[in-house]
């Protein structure tokens, strides 16, 4: 696929103020950066400074994305790792393997190679990481379409992500049979549905699969692509966000971190948000990497939220929609709030609707997966985005680009190795 390149990683990107809500664009708002050892350290009044997270961090050492996640799956083989809260089905760390090898082995078969692109357009099911582990298995390009677009819009985006292998379910079977018609570089496309008629296609892909002898992961570069998510977070049509395997690898070993998310074996996430989504994407992932519970949702219904979080025990869940009713939750539960911000007193009175909660806020972009600011562990600001995350640096600049003081307003920027400026040229120049 042609790229259209923007600044390298590397260097400062800059973000749009104005999406860090209200009193959230300011250098202020930092109040600092974490020094060594996490401490909380408070800038000086007025002093321009450019925030780093210093904290002693591994660097991860891993360069394809499926084996940073493997190793979480291979530590847990007989734990149940994903459940559909709605069906109690679900998947050990050892299932997520052996179905990924298959995947990956039909593919390659079929012929799918380092660089083709696989599309995954589904609600939120058991087979989803099974697909993107696969593909990056394979050192192949995953990208995810939302199953609620309607055929242009979904026509669009395939026109442009342009995928070799294309996953479907029956939510939006009778759109992708007419597009198939139409679009001939889709090479093959799987039908996955409750069915079990239904996914003949899919299951005898499996099945030679199975029937092959296992290759390793592929090897991968520095700037491989793996992963290509659609945003229209920034300007104009929604674009393909191009993140290289080091994007991935680097966002998840920063959100595992103590102070950040904390994540262990022990925790149960809910994820109802849309795997085709960033946030919703890079939060399995991330479970899936430390062999944590992740309890899925395959739409998102009030009253089975509030049921799947007492009979799972679940102790972290992404945002919150605030009703006026009381949640009865009697353990320690994370609420991450992510996509819009909390004022702080909407943020105080979704204590009081959950009060055993520890809320916290982040900021990012489709460009920067799982963000780049969060509420560190234990330094709740009701309000407030948080602090710079591990590996990132950030700053406040006027138009001009020139550093600002504390209280100031202007535009946040940010490096590190998670970020990405990489588009997909069709949607860019459109």
């Amino acid at each position: 696929m042609p790229l259209l390149s923007g600044r390298e990683s590397m260097e400062f990107t800059s973000m749009r103020s104005q999406d860090l809500g209200q009193g959230q664009a300011s250098a202020g708002v930092h109040q600092g950066a974490y020094s060594r050892r996490q401490d909380f350290a408070m800038e000086s009044e007025g002093k321009p400074e450019i925030h780093s997270y210093e904290a002693d961090l591994a660097v991860p050492t891993e360069k394809n994305i499926y084996d940073a996640v493997a190793k979480g799956l291979r530590k847990h083989p007989d734990k149940k790792i994903l459940i559909n809260g709605v069906t109690q089905e679900s998947l050990t760390g050892q299932k997520i393997l052996d179905l990924t090898t298959q995947l990956s082995n039909g593919l390659r078969k079929r012929g799918f190679q380092k660089g083709d692109t696989l599309c995954i357009c589904l609600q939120n099911d058991l087979y989803y990481p099974v697909l993107l582990l696969a593909a990056f298995r394979n050192g192949g390009i995953a990208t995810t379409a939302n199953p609620g677009l309607t055929a242009a819009e979904l026509k669009k985006q395939l026109s442009d992500s342009r995928p070799k292998f294309l996953f479907y379910s029956d939510v939006n079977a009778t759109a992708m049979k007419e597009l198939l018609e139409e679009l001939d570089f889709i090479q093959e496309s799987f039908l996955i549905t409750k069915s079990d008629d239904g996914n003949q296609a899919f299951d005898a892909l499996l099945q030679e699969g199975a029937n092959e002898s296992d290759a390793a992961p592929v090897e991968i570069g520095d700037d491989d692509i793996a992963f290509l998510p659609y945003s229209s977070g920034t300007t104009g049509l929604p674009k393909g966000v191009q993140l290289p395997h080091r994007s991935l690898i680097y966002a998840i070993a920063a959100n595992k971190h103590a102070s950040i998310l904390d994540v262990t074996p022990e925790e149960v996430f809910l994820a109802f948000l849309p795997f085709f989504h960033m946030f919703g994407c890079a939060v399995l992932l991330t479970c899936l990497s430390e062999g944590c519970t992740l309890v899925l949702m395959p739409k998102f219904n009030f009253g089975q939220f509030l049921t799947i979080i007492q009979e799972f025990k679940v102790n972290a869940t992404p945002k919150l929609k605030i009703h006026t009713r009381r949640v009865s939750v009697t353990e320690k539960t994370l609420i991450i709030v992510g996509a819009a911000p909390l004022s702080a007193a909407l943020e105080m009175k979704l204590g009081e609707v959950v009060p055993h909660a520890d809320i916290r806020q982040g900021y990012g972009m489709t460009e920067s997966p799982l963000g780049t600011h969060c509420t560190p562990k234990g330094k709740n600001k009701p309000g407030s985005c948080g602090m710079v995350v591990p590996f990132y640096q950030s700053k406040v600049v006027d138009d001009c680009g020139n550093l600002l003081p504390a209280g100031e307003h202007g535009n946040i920027c940010v490096r590190g190795p998670q970020a990405s400026a990489l588009h997909s040229l069709t949607q860019q120049s459109q």
